[in-house]
């Protein structure tokens, strides 16, 4: 029954003009993937935390699920063969999970190492210890099943020194097999940034930085981590970058360098020339109940880039007030253009999963969807918060499903 309801909204959708699966235009539903271009995974999911393609072109979606491994949140790692089905071959049905406690534990981000190996980071919060948050960091083996060669039976939890809390919101895998994980934790004196280098087996790398932490005055933590080809490392604080020596030093030096791997958590990304690229959420000029979107382009010192347009956008554009449209999560095509996730409302306060093209000078891209953007009513209620591109281009977008049911919910747009 369930199947029949979204089958007749493609149809309306078709027969109201909206973007479907009937054209092969950039921002539309790709229809192969999955039914007309989108899968729903059936588990009661509280968030989908990131997105990363395997060589091979299958899909790993981080999510943050109801009920699993014994706590309030799962921490869980989704797998999708190329074609949007299930791959059940990993971990149990598709599924992977990592147990750290009894509270709640959420996979945040995702990493694939040069051998294949899976990371994900977060953080656990065991009831069983005082409800103390801890920087969550999972290994699996390409399977899907832990691999026990790493910290301690395939998991490592780790709170700062001198801190009472630490959570993860980033990972990267280095080409030596070494991790970088961000985040934030908590002392005495407020929230700051850190970055964590974990050698190869999980352990903590003493050599980098102090102790093997490298620490920020940030109240906003590390929500991305970029490495150039020098080996050098950029940290993104909030609105300001700062770059690190490759031992976790502070490296003041000019010019800037080349990005050439980068890892982001939520709607701010550093871009390859170590400018800042954010969207968020801002009040309608003519009425402070109607959010949009605006998106900006800074240098690493927080100071705008006058040379991006910084534009103000709804994705349902509808006349009218109350209606919210917000960002979750930004991507950059390799043409400099960036694509924005998110969510957007109609007048029947439907909320739907959405995304917006720019142009690399930060206007509205007219070619993509419905004038710059598109928003799709997939299993009627939903929302998109991670977003990647494949190789070939195509926009993988996942969130949940709003709706009674709950669902992960993934879809695949064409991009050209």
């Amino acid at each position: 029954m369930k199947r029949m309801q979204i089958a007749w909204r493609c149809v309306v959708a078709l027969l109201l003009g909206a973007p479907s699966t009937a054209f092969a235009a950039p921002g539309y539903l790709d229809p192969a993937f999955g039914q007309s271009g989108f899968v729903v995974f059936p588990h009661e999911t509280y968030a989908a935390t990131d997105i990363k393609i395997q060589p091979d072109g299958r899909i790993l979606i981080s999510a943050d699920m109801a009920g699993l491994a014994g706590g309030i949140g799962g921490f869980s790692v989704v797998r999708l063969l190329p074609n949007g089905n299930t791959d059940t071959a990993f971990g149990n049905a598709g599924l992977a999970v990592a147990r750290f406690g009894s509270g709640l534990n959420t996979a945040e981000s995702l990493a694939i190492q040069p051998d294949g190996k899976i990371v994900a980071a977060g953080l656990s919060n065991n009831a069983a210890q005082g409800n103390s948050e801890a920087m969550a960091i999972a290994r699996f083996r390409p399977s899907g099943a832990l691999d026990l060669s790493f910290g301690s039976s395939g998991t490592v939890q780790f709170v700062a020194p001198r801190s009472t809390s630490s959570l993860a919101t980033v990972v990267i895998a280095l080409p030596s097999r070494k991790l970088l994980v961000g985040g934030q934790a908590q002392s005495g004196s407020g929230p700051h940034g850190i970055i964590v280098r974990l050698n190869p087996n999980g352990a903590v790398d003493a050599t980098f930085g102090s102790g093997g932490v490298a620490t920020f005055a940030s109240p906003f933590g590390v929500t991305a981590i970029g490495v150039q080809s020098d080996g050098k490392i950029v940290a993104l604080t909030g609105h300001n970058a700062t770059r690190l020596k490759p031992d976790g030093l502070v490296d003041s030096r000019q010019p800037r360098g080349t990005i050439v791997d980068e890892a982001h958590f939520g709607a701010a990304m550093l871009t390859p020339d170590e400018k800042i690229l954010e969207a968020l959420p801002v009040h309608d000029s003519q009425s402070q109940n109607d959010i949009d979107t605006q998106s900006f382009r800074l240098f690493p010192n927080g100071t705008n880039d006058p040379s991006f347009a910084t534009p103000i956008f709804d994705f349902i554009n509808r006349a009218g007030d109350g209606f919210e449209n917000g960002p979750f999560a930004i991507v950059l095509q390799g043409d400099g253009s960036p694509i924005i996730a998110g969510q957007g409302q109609d007048e029947a306060t439907i909320t739907e999963g959405a995304l917006a093209r720019l142009t690399p000078g930060g206007h509205l891209d007219l070619g993509f969807g419905n004038g710059g953007t598109v928003a799709s009513a997939l299993d009627g209620d939903d929302q998109f918060t991670t977003i990647a591109l494949q190789p070939d281009g195509k926009i993988v977008a996942a969130g949940i499903s709003l709706t009674s049911t709950g669902g992960l919910v993934i879809a695949r747009y064409l991009s050209q």
